[in-house]
C-alpha cells in the first residue's frame, strides 16, 4: 500500500497551541506522485482576532464570524489525516494546534510527522534560508495568498514535491526524521550527562587523592577504590549509549534495504 501524506497548513489567532486558535486549515491529501484530494475551510475561533493577525492574514472577524468552529470540522480533518504522514512546513507547529483541537474535545490526535524545512534542507543544503516564503522564492515556487491556509499549503505541496524528486530515499528521510531525532538525542542527552558524571570523578579523584597524597604523604585507598568503581561503572554505560546509537543507525539502514527491495519487486 502506497504512503499517503495529508500535507497541512493552518492560520492562527497566536503562536502558542495552549493559548490560541485555528482560524484557518488547508489539507492536501498527496500519494507520493499527486494531490488526490483538497480540504481548506475558515474556522471560527470563538474570540476576536488581533489586528496584527489581520494585518498579516488578511483574514477578519467578519469573515470568521460565519465560519464552523473546530468540533463541526473535526471529523473531516481526522478522516483525511488518518493513515497518513502528517507533512507541514515547520511542522509541529501545525501539529500542535491540531491536537491541542482535538484534546479540547476529548481525542488523542497521534499522526506520524514529516517536516519539509527538515526535507528541503537535505534536498537543497546550502540555502540562505529554509522559511516558506524564502525557500519557495529560491527554487521558482510561487505561492499564491501567502500568510492563507490554502496558498501556504499548495506551494508546501510543490516544495514537498521537488524534495522527494531530488532525494529518491525520501521515506529513509522520514525514518530518519523521526526515528534518529528521538534517540540520538536521548543518546546525546546521556552522554552529557555521564560526561559531567566523568568530569566530577576526575575532578574528585585529582583534588582529594591527589592532595592527600602530595600534602598528606598518602592515598585513601577505599576512596580511591569507590572513585575507580564509578568511573567503570561510566565506561558501562558509555558502551551501552555507543551500541544504542549504532541500532538507530542499522535499523535506518534495515528501512532502507526494505524500501529498496520492496521497489525492485
Amino acid at each position: 500500500m502506497n504512503t499517503k501524506y495529508a500535507i497541512v497548513d493552518i492560520e492562527t489567532t497566536g503562536t502558542y497551541a495552549a493559548a490560541h486558535s485555528i482560524t484557518e486549515i488547508a489539507i492536501l491529501l498527496h500519494d507520493g506522485e499527486k494531490v488526490i484530494e483538497k480540504y481548506s475551510t475558515l474556522i471560527n475561533p470563538g474570540t476576536t482576532l488581533a489586528p496584527f493577525i489581520t494585518r498579516l492574514t488578511g483574514i477578519t472577524n467578519d469573515m470568521l464570524r460565519s465560519a464552523p468552529p473546530f468540533h463541526e470540522v473535526a471529523k473531516k480533518i481526522w478522516e483525511m489525516t488518518d493513515d497518513a504522514v502528517f507533512v507541514a512546513h515547520n511542522v509541529n507547529f501545525d501539529y500542535s494546534f491540531i491536537r491541542e483541537e482535538f484534546k479540547q474535545l476529548g481525542a488523542d490526535f497521534k499522526r506520524k510527522k514529516l517536516c519539509t524545512v527538515r526535507l528541503s534542507r537535505a534536498a537543497f543544503p546550502g540555502q540562505a534560508s529554509y522559511s516558506l516564503g524564502t525557500i519557495c522564492n529560491q527554487l521558482g515556487i510561487k505561492i499564491n495568498d501567502r500568510h492563507r491556509a490554502l496558498g501556504d499549503a499548495e506551494a508546501t505541496v510543490k516544495l514537498f514535491e521537488k524534495c522527494i524528486k531530488v532525494d529518491d530515499e525520501k521515506h529513509l528521510i522520514y525514518c530518519l526524521s523521526q526515528m534518529r531525532s528521538r534517540n540520538t538525542f536521548r543518546c546525546i542527552t546521556e552522554f552529557r550527562n555521564l560526561t559531567k558524571h566523568f568530569l566530577y570523578c576526575l575532578n574528585t579523584l585529582i583534588r582529594k587523592e591527589f592532595a592527600s597524597l602530595i600534602f598528606q604523604k598518602r592515598i585513601n585507598r577505599f576512596a580511591l577504590l569507590k572513585i575507580l568503581t564509578h568511573m567503570m561503572k561510566l565506561a558501562k554505560h558509555c558502551g551501552r549509549s555507543l551500541m544504542s546509537l549504532n541500532c538507530v543507525h542499522v535499523s535506518a539502514d534495515c528501512n532502507r534495504h526494505k524500501e529498496l527491495a520492496t521497489t525492485t519487486t
